[in-house]
């Protein structure tokens, strides 16, 4: 058997195509159906979440946790009930408030049927991939939404609206504007940056101290079925689990079939398994704490010396040349340059903006797709008005 390195991450994934590793083309179109299927019921579980969450907000009531047991309630909702299973009396009370929404609010703009027959480990996995939307949307952009919330709750546009109608010099306006500003600039640096003490003005503490962020983490493990013995007999009724993408030969390779592929009915992802974490319960490693990059004074001797023979780099981003490198200031310097034409040509940038060009004077119901686009451009799906974003789901 060959020596496994502990140093290799747990997973690997393999890319393939779906035809390629199925035994018969009629798992591929029930793979298809299902992976249309379970896109409809993503789309609709984002926007009733919105909705739902705007509904609760504007009446002043408490927000639910977006946890997992929360979304797949929310997508069994949206789907033809189940005769089977027994929901916990908990998620029954949370699934009753949301069918009474559901019926209510989002049920007459609603065109599809959905059902999840055959689909419950998949609604499993989508609840996660919406919580992951959730938190990487709010860790990319949580400086700009905390700044955003601020303004909001401390009525930034109304103050300044009010300075405006002040019968004062346009120069006395300004500087009232910009001494507001810098006010909540500071609120804004003590909730992102917790200072202690505080640098906003003591009018704001208190609200400071009411709205910084407690943070939780919730994990949950998934029993075993009483397939789990017999899954790779039953996956290979379905797939060629014999070919060499599947890492099944003994003795060939580090890693094993996971049991799980993920697929769009066309590609696949393929999902393994270092050998030796096989069968068992994989906790994702914690992330090492650094204390971040180094400046150069902070190396010793020993590092700054293994740098010095490295040749050093320059890059300057620009609109026309998108990168420019050069490894001295000197007149036979070595440069570097990539063009904004460079890139038009290596996407093919022209040729595919025709093609959309031309698509959009296809004919749709007697219109142009280029006209149906004006029209649902007069919605916007990042309102935050109840009413409004009802109107743009119908």
């Amino acid at each position: 058997m060959l020596p496994i390195d502990p140093g290799k991450p747990f997973f690997q994934c393999i890319k393939t195509s779906l035809k390629s590793v199925v035994r018969d083309p009629i798992v591929i179109e029930k793979l298809t159906n299902a992976a249309a299927l379970t896109n409809r019921i993503m789309t609709h579980t984002l926007q009733i979440i919105k909705l739902y969450f705007i509904y609760l907000y504007d009446h002043g009531a408490p927000l639910p946790t977006l946890d997992k047991p929360f979304v797949t309630s929310v997508m069994k909702v949206l789907c033809d009930a189940s005769p089977s299973g027994r929901p916990k009396a908990e998620m029954l009370r949370v699934k009753d408030e949301l069918t009474r929404f559901y019926a209510e609010h989002y049920e007459p703009v609603m065109l599809d049927a959905l059902n999840y027959r055959h689909l419950y480990t998949a609604l499993d996995y989508m609840a996660i991939d919406v919580i992951t939307m959730y938190e990487n949307n709010i860790k990319q952009h949580y400086c700009q939404y905390v700044e955003r919330f601020v303004n909001v709750s401390l009525r930034k546009r109304e103050r300044i609206e009010v300075i405006k109608a002040t019968e004062v010099s346009t120069g006395q306006k300004k500087a009232q504007t910009n001494l507001l500003c810098r006010e909540l600039r500071k609120v804004k640096d003590d909730i992102l940056g917790v200072n202690d003490p505080k640098t906003s003005d003591p009018q704001y503490h208190k609200w400071i101290d009411e709205q910084r962020p407690r943070n939780g983490k919730r994990t949950g493990i998934a029993r075993d079925g009483n397939l789990k013995k017999m899954q790779s007999d039953v996956w290979g009724l379905f797939f060629k689990t014999d070919m060499k993408c599947f890492h099944r030969v003994e003795n060939a390779h580090s890693y094993t079939f996971h049991h799980m592929i993920e697929t769009d009915g066309v590609s696949c992802s393929i999902a393994l398994i270092r050998k030796d974490k096989a069968g068992k319960i994989v906790k994702t490693p914690k992330a090492k704490k650094s204390g971040g990059e180094k400046y150069i004074d902070e190396l010793s001797e020993e590092e700054r010396g293994s740098l010095a023979e490295k040749k050093l780099v320059g890059i300057d981003p620009n609109m026309g040349d998108l990168l420019y490198c050069v490894n001295s200031d000197q007149r036979d310097q070595t440069k570097f340059r990539y063009l904004q034409n460079t890139c038009r040509k290596g996407t093919k940038y022209k040729k595919y903006r025709n093609m959309l060009q031309s698509m959009k004077r296809d004919v749709v119901d007697s219109r142009r797709i280029a006209e149906w686009g004006a029209d649902m451009s007069t919605y916007n799906k990042k309102t935050l008005n109840f009413e409004a974003f009802k109107v743009y789901l119908q």
